[in-house]
């Protein structure tokens, strides 16, 4: 009996710390120790508890994944919500195997329709943080590297409650044998209700050979592969293609209990001119692709020098056997190769290079098939032997190189990495390439990739599995076909900033492959024509690829679904790539780390996570999510063409007009252009710059006098961190004066509305200025217990070359009397009910309903009131997209009048809105009579159309609707 008390004893105490509670230990200890039923009742807790402590895994309830690809730019966004069922916070690790060239660009966590954007550190400083919010109980999530191809997202979910998070990663797709390929890895560990991935690829040179491929990933380790999986659609004459694959939950399921396991997989190939390449520029960046073909080979000498040490018996030696056997084969009578095995003692096939003949390809089959693994690991010997065969046998024709294959660490002859990586590069010297390959986990991996960096080759990892004699192979088929060597990409030093040009000399062209080198034209040329050569050596002729370039942007890269400014972020990670790659094999440490300063500096400016940096994010304590979204908030661009688009429904989607920046947008002041005013008496207001102004100062900025004036002109100068705003007063509308000038709105953005006038059907249009935490009354009417409230948020990233995040309608409320309905862009809240975007009807009382139709959420109060929620998505087709509400009235009948708001005010019965004194000089305008007000107004289309119509012409009265609505746009604030 006592034996049983103990063991109970144990099993709570290890209960209780699970769950965090110690109340059933101290329940324990204090029964009597000589009662049966105590126990068992004790155990019966221990066994609640138990359960309450293992079932804590979120569940994914929805996993998107969208790929744009701009010129082998690649820009991914992962999107999933994850539901914590449990009554304790639960912590959700995701570990994403990611393509090994890429680097994670963004991570936000959405909170209770809360936006929570990830903040860039430097690694150690990441952990920090996320750690100390974890053991306070905060929502947090970390993004660090974890491998070479693993990233790891940790997200802390509150009990009861769910996370949306959103990643984004990007890489530049390298071509090997011929074509590129494009991963997307997808392993959530269990079935998920919502599942797709979209991958939209832009190539100006012409798509070819586009295939796609679904690769399970057993738990046995084999793979099947299916074929032609999802829906493939080429469009614009072959430069664009868009891909789909969304598996059910049943294919899920056919797949494995736990979801399915494997890699999207796209492969395709573009047009190659066979001159100077492809010069693409945008925005003052150049990408060149340099890929020409028709080239005759080049004689290739080859020295293969192979670990045959104990550790090399059983399947790896197999493999190795098997991947050489068809290596051999596939060499060319023009060249030459020797092999040499190493473990302890170090033998070589031949004394010299001998010719790919027939006969001395069985001979050197003969040889690999005798191998046997014993021994210790001689790997300066085997190299070195290597070395000297090249030296002894190389009459300066062709291209030269040594491959070495090892699955360890030197144990045997020379140990020290430092000597060996010395003796590698003095005996090389230059005049020869080493391709390294580590096979297995024991290997020393990055030890081979800076010896084979170092000697103007590369390492590739082979794992241990049943495919690893293709991966051998495969990795020589990169390099087996020389077709130049000693290539250098000439740039006119006038036209381009030559400290900015990535590499411009590569020892080897190799057929199926790609050279890619990108950089920054110089501002007062960035319209000349560009010349540029390429000199290269190919057989024994010296040969020169000349190039003219025109440097206007093809219209392709400016599209809508193309990744925005690739072509200077495609520059940014490959000068991280370099930066990286130098300082990886320098042994000068001031230099090492002058190399990681510009690597860091890049990483942060660029928001990349590299190995140098993490992105955190943490939900505060006090869930004051406005201040975080303000500290996010970055400087907004003025813009001369502010307020001279067209409105669309109230969301902040910034306008499109003129030539794109980077996101094909522009922002408007505070002040629209175009706007008739007066002069008069004046006043000055100070604020500190790039801080938030207050209610009240946002009133004198905007207006001096009664409701119904405009504010008139004013100038801004800047004196230290001081901005000095002086205005004039206006007099009444109609009056014209001198155009007004912009000043600077830091951490302001602007949302729109389209509201339709229920008497005469007529579109108006306007534009509110807004900050993140701002709350609009959208509707109120209190006869009917009707209250509508709108609030802003911060993009969770960068939407301009700025570096900007601007806010945008990203919560609704719908009160009706004791009933609230909460709409997010990634769920809705109605009664304590959580609901995702999806078809769905749900049903209060007699009087309120709601019903999802894809994006659209229609809200029905009574038979005479509907509300429409539409969810948008900015900017349309992109991968890092966001998305954001409109509200609209769909029936409006129903309203009292007392009805107001932004919104509601327009329903009222007295309300009427008539259009006159129309002008077709140019744009057409006309004067929108407000009841007794008259407000100039221009015809426009909105951005986002009315729900149901393809597009809607709406009058765009600007200036924050002044005249349009009654009173100022900030008495509408929820304060």
């Amino acid at each position: 009996m006592e034996m049983d008390a103990y063991f109970a004893l144990v099993l709570v105490l290890i209960a209780s710390w699970l769950v965090n509670d110690t109340s059933a230990a101290s329940a324990f200890l204090t029964m009597k120790r000589n009662s049966f039923d105590e126990i068992e009742k004790t155990l019966e807790r221990v066994e609640r508890y138990v359960d309450s402590a293992t079932h804590i895994k979120p569940e994914i309830t929805k996993l998107n994944v969208r790929s744009s690809v701009t010129s082998r730019f690649s820009s991914t966004t992962v999107t999933s919500v994850l539901m914590n069922h449990a009554e304790t916070a639960a912590e959700a690790v995701f570990i994403f195997t990611l393509p090994e060239e890429a680097f994670i660009a963004n991570f936000s966590m959405e909170i209770d329709g809360v936006i929570y954007p990830a903040e860039i550190k430097e690694k150690e400083v990441a952990s920090q943080i996320y750690q100390e919010a974890r053991s306070k109980g905060q929502s947090a999530a970390q993004v660090k590297q974890k491998s070479e191809k693993d990233f790891t997202v940790s997200v802390n979910v509150a009990k009861k409650s769910f996370v949306m998070f959103e990643l984004i990663y990007q890489e530049m797709l390298r071509r090997k044998l011929g074509y590129f390929e494009h991963v997307t890895s997808v392993r959530p560990g269990q079935v998920v209700k919502e599942m797709s991935v979209e991958v939209v690829i832009i190539e100006v040179q012409g798509l070819l050979e586009v295939n796609s491929s679904w690769v399970e990933h057993r738990d046995n380790g084999d793979e099947v592969t299916k074929h032609d999986v999802g829906e493939i659609q080429l469009q614009d004459r072959n430069t664009k293609v868009v891909l789909r694959y969304a598996p059910t939950i049943d294919e899920q399921r056919q797949e494995s209990e736990n979801g399915i396991q494997g890699d999207f997989i796209i492969r395709y190939d573009v047009e190659h001119p066979k001159t100077g390449g492809e010069f693409q520029i945008v925005n003052g960046y150049f990408v060149h692709y340099f890929s020409p073909e028709g080239l005759p080979a080049v004689r290739k000498n080859v020295v293969f020098v192979i670990d045959v040490s104990g550790s090399m018996s059983g399947r790896k030696l197999q493999q190795t056997k098997q991947a050489m056997f068809t290596i051999l084969d596939d060499l060319r009578e023009i060249d030459f190769f020797n092999i040499v095995k190493f473990n302890n003692e170090i033998i070589k096939w031949q004394s010299s290079l001998k010719r790919a003949s027939p006969e001395n390809i069985g001979s050197g089959k003969n040889f690999i098939d005798l191998l046997r693994a014993h021994g210790a690991t001689n790997l300066h010997g085997g190299l070195m032997e290597g070395i000297e065969l090249l030296h002894a046998g190389s009459d300066n024709s062709g291209v030269s190189m040594v491959v070495m294959l090892t699955d360890g660490l030197p144990t045997s002859g020379v140990t020290s990495f430092g000597r060996i990586q010395t003796n590698v590069k003095q005996a090389i010297k230059g005049n020869y390439s080493l391709f390294n390959i580590g096979f297995g986990d024991d290997v020393d991996y990055s030890f081979l990739e800076k010896l084979a960096l170092r000697n103007d080759g590369l390492a590739r990892k082979i794992y241990d599995d049943s495919y690893a004699s293709i991966q051998l192979k495969g990795f020589f088929d990169e390099v087996s076909t020389p077709l130049l060597h000693n290539i250098v990409f000439n740039y006119p030093e006038h036209l381009v900033e030559i400290n900015s040009v990535t590499q411009t000399k590569f020892s080897n062209y190799f057929e199926g492959t790609e050279i890619v080198v990108s950089g920054k034209l110089k501002p007062s040329n960035i319209n000349d024509i560009l010349d540029v050569t390429i000199a290269a050596n190919s057989l024994d002729v010296h040969l020169e690829f000349p190039l003219t370039i025109d440097t206007e942007p093809k219209a392709e890269l400016l599209s809508e679904d193309a990744v925005d400014d690739f072509a200077q972020r495609l520059w940014a990670y490959l000068s991280i790539k370099e930066l990286l790659q130098k300082r990886n094999i320098s042994d000068n440490q001031s230099e090492r780390d002058d190399l990681k300063d510009k690597a860091l500096q890049l990483s942060l400016e660029y928001h990349f996570v590299t190995p140098l940096t993490s992105l955190i994010v943490v939900k505060p304590e006090n869930g004051n999510s406005s201040k975080i979204a303000k500290q996010a908030q970055q400087p907004i661009r003025k813009s001369s063409g502010a307020g001279s688009s067209a409105s669309s429904a109230s969301a902040s989607v910034p306008y499109r007009s003129g030539r794109r920046n980077s996101f094909g947008s522009s922002y408007s002041g505070i002040v629209p252009a175009n706007i008739p005013i007066s002069s008069g008496g004046s006043y000055s207001v100070q604020k500190t710059k790039g801080t938030r102004p207050t209610h009240s100062e946002r009133f004198q900025n905007f207006m001096s006098g009664a409701g119904a004036f405009l504010l008139s002109n004013f100038e801004t100068t800047t004196r230290e961190q001081t901005t000095q705003v002086t205005t004039t007063r206006p007099t009444t509308l109609g009056t014209t004066t001198s155009q007004p000038t912009q000043r600077d709105r830091s951490s302001v953005g602007v949302t729109h509305y389209l509201v339709r006038s229920p008497d005469y059907g007529l579109f108006v249009c306007f534009n509110i200025e807004g900050y993140p935490g701002d709350v609009y009354r959208l509707i109120q009417d209190p006869k009917r217990g009707i209250n509508v409230k709108g609030e802003l948020s911060v993009t969770p990233y960068y939407l301009n070359a700025e570096k900007s995040k601007l806010p945008f309608l990203r919560k609704i409320n719908v009160e009706y009397r004791n009933s609230t309905i909460v709409v997010t862009p990634s769920y809705m809240k109605v009664e304590d009910v959580v609901l995702f975007w999806q078809n769905i009807h749900w049903r209060g009382d007699q009087h309120l309903s709601l019903t999802v139709t894809n994006d659209k959420v229609r809200v029905m109060i009574g038979t005479d009131i509907t509300l429409i929620v539409m969810r948008h998505r900015y900017p349309r087709g992109r991968s890092n997209q966001v998305y954001y509400l409109g509200l609209y009235v769909e029936v409006g009948r129903g309203f009292s009048d007392e009805v107001h708001g932004l919104i509601g005010q327009f329903y009222r019965r007295n309300r009427h809105i008539q259009l006159t004194d129309l002008n077709f000089d140019q744009s057409i305008k006309g004067t929108i009579h407000v009841n007794s007000r008259q407000v100039p107004g221009t015809l426009k289309y909105a951005d986002e159309p009315w729900p149901g119509t393809i597009q809607t012409q709406c009058w765009f009265a600007d200036n924050n609707g002044m005249g349009l609505i009654d009173g100022w746009h900030g008495d509408y604030l929820n304060v």
